[in-house]
């Protein structure tokens, strides 16, 4: 059956009632809230000015001292937006949240950026980079969300690394099986294939990728290999 959120009747109902009835300043933290991807702190929120109104209008639920919307409200005011709006919006989250430090405001900065679909390959992948250090998971969520804007065989690359380094090896092998033929592609197959237990198709699939990298690649893998 369909979520409540999405009943026509529901959503008139909710925007009726509740949204419609908000000032600017409660509508403006309320957009806020619904758009972060987790609970947000007071001092986190940008345009705090409407958390009261809010509050007072039972729309705010809380969680270890964090704020975010009810889920039907804040599903229901997701859905009024435009495309153009999300975009927009999430952009100007990302903007925000790269003026503060802290791998939480790293991560957030990451997640709206690429929500924006505004977005620099290279910089998205050294961001995920520095978040797996501390939280593999939500580097996972990001790399599959900006995999779904950007099929890019970079990005492909590092969701293969993260799958690899999360022992998800089914999403690895999902992930290659998307890629074209490389050598690179062979190698990463090769390292999937010993951890399955096939050590004569990883040795054939390496040997194949040697003969077709360059010379300083070649090395490279090799000395790899013997560490």
């Amino acid at each position: 059956s369909k979520l409540p959120e999405e009943v026509v009747a529901v959503q008139q109902f909710v925007e009726s009632t509740i949204i419609e009835k908000l000032s600017k300043d409660g509508i403006s933290t309320l957009d806020e809230l619904s758009l972060s991807p987790t609970p947000l702190e007071i001092d986190e929120i940008i345009e705090s000015n409407g958390t009261i109104e809010l509050d007072e209008f039972a729309i705010l639920r809380w969680t270890n001292e964090k704020y975010e919307p009810h889920h039907l409200i804040r599903n229901v005011r997701r859905s009024l937006w435009s495309e153009h709006e999300v975009k927009k919006l999430h952009q100007i989250a990302a903007i925000n949240w790269s003026e503060r430090g802290g791998e939480r405001a790293l991560w957030l900065e990451a997640y709206h950026r690429i929500k924006s679909e505004n977005f620099d390959k290279a910089w998205i992948i050294d961001k995920i980079s520095s978040v797996s250090k501390n939280n593999t998971a939500t580097a996972a969520l990001l790399i599959e969300d900006a995999l779904k804007i950007d099929k890019n065989i970079d990005l492909q690359f590092k969701a293969v690394d993260l799958a690899f380094e999360r022992a998800e090896y089914d999403v690895a092998d999902n992930h290659l099986s998307q890629m074209p033929i490389s050598p690179q592609k062979k190698l990463l197959t090769a390292r999937l294939c010993r951890i399955r237990g096939d050590n004569k198709s990883a040795i054939d699939l390496e040997n194949h990728a040697l003969l077709e990298l360059l010379p300083s690649e070649r090395v490279r893998f090799q000395v790899s290999m013997l560490v």
